[in-house]
């Protein structure tokens, strides 16, 4: 297909008679389409392809920058560390249409104002990137997706200059994707532990232009401006391709992330009391603690090293890292003695910097419970009756 759209992009440009060449691409319209989010992972921010459909030919293609397989080797690890390669594929309108219909996900066709040359231009670019050597491309979900690819490959063959009508708001990413995953909140909640610091930080309208629906209704209000300061609509017209066919019932663990996080911190507590009235000391509360937030500390440590610029500086590192699961069992042993690692000192205060860390980064749904579940458990530990000291011995 791919050659097909080479031969059809190149077939009069090496023609004598340039206004053949115009009336050529007079026939063609290209268009924006935006397909609804659905409730697969991988589809709950919608997704944006191109069509090129030949009035006078018939042909009919759809171009998306979003296939990739998942059955890969290391798929899920290559996508958290920024990683993954998607690639540009190119195909019957009628076959990428069917699958959109198959999931009820409505589509939606912006047909672009464009000229024959412009036309020309961008389906010889496309031809171009899907090139065998071409195709494929470093995804980043804010930066470099399917519907950031579809629009620069447009916008940067336009002659005249586009002029977006400003929205007026500055979310953040946090904020835009919390707008999808609202009523998949495991989801929201893997996300929030991943993104850091600069996922909250004010985007501009180009950044949000990630997001298939923020780039429709910014293609929609959008002139193009001549040098004579002309102005004209980008899009000339919109279609419903396929009406909305509802959304399938979203499969979820039943509990939210906030109930499950205050169950488990409220569990540490009342086991700590009663561990603190009978005198004892239950070793292994303390050993599933560090070996469950060491774990998940391992991950954010890893993900400082992730292409994705967002999750680079988290500050949630600040419980889990990998510190209680290389100290833990020291701690633990010493603890069982009657005597204190430098490791539960040094792991509060910096549970105490990560709630002073909540004015500066959205923590996921639960985070702030468990820690101060956490802090609890060691204020009723080490509270001491009569002249009994905490000891603390730095090994």
């Amino acid at each position: 297909m791919a050659i097909a759209l080479i031969m059809f992009a190149t077939t009069n440009a090496m023609a004598d008679d340039s206004i053949r060449t115009v009336n050529r691409f007079d026939s063609v319209e290209i268009s924006l389409l935006t397909c609804e989010p659905h409730n697969k992972v991988y589809s709950l921010y919608g997704h944006t392809a191109i069509r090129i459909n030949d009035k006078v030919t018939g042909e009919d293609l759809a171009v998306n920058y979003g296939v990739f397989n998942s059955r890969k080797k290391n798929f899920v690890l290559r996508f958290i560390f920024g990683l993954t390669d998607y690639e540009v594929g190119i195909y019957p309108f009628s076959s990428f249409l069917q699958e959109y219909e198959q999931d009820g996900r409505s589509v939606t066709e912006q047909v672009l104002n464009l000229t024959a040359d412009e036309k020309q231009a961008i389906i010889q670019d496309i031809a171009i990137n899907a090139m065998p050597e071409n195709k494929v491309y470093r995804y980043n979900i804010f930066y470099n997706n399917c519907t950031t690819k579809a629009r620069d490959v447009i916008l940067k063959h336009l002659k005249e200059n586009v002029e977006f009508s400003e929205r007026g708001n500055r979310h953040s990413f946090r904020e835009m994707t919390h707008k999808y995953t609202k009523n998949h909140r495991w989801a929201q909640f893997g996300n929030d532990m991943l993104l850091g610091v600069k996922a909250d930080a004010e985007t501009t309208q180009e950044e949000q232009q990630f997001l298939p629906e923020h780039l429709m209704h910014d293609f929609n209000d959008a002139r193009l401006v001549d040098d004579n300061q002309k102005k004209t609509y980008l899009v000339k017209k919109t279609n419903t391709i396929l009406p909305s066919g509802g959304k399938e019932a979203v499969s979820e663990f039943p509990l939210p992330p906030i109930a499950v996080c205050s169950i488990i911190g409220l569990a540490i507590i009342i086991l700590t009391i009663i561990e603190r009235s009978k005198g004892k000391y239950f070793w292994l509360l303390d050993a599933i603690i560090c070996l469950s937030f060491g774990l998940v500390g391992i991950l954010l440590t890893a993900m400082m090293f992730s292409q994705h610029p967002t999750v680079q500086l988290n500050l949630q590192w600040m419980m889990f890292n990998p510190l209680p699961l290389i100290f833990g069992w020291k701690a633990i042993c010493m603890r069982r003695k009657g005597k204190e690692h430098w490791l539960w000192i040094t792991w509060n205060l910096m549970i105490v910097g990560l709630i002073f860390g909540s004015f500066f980064q959205h923590y996921a749904e639960g985070i702030t419970a468990l820690a101060l579940s956490l802090l609890l458990r060691d204020m009723i530990r080490n509270i001491r009756i009569g002249k009994n000291k905490l000891k603390i011995t730095f090994k």
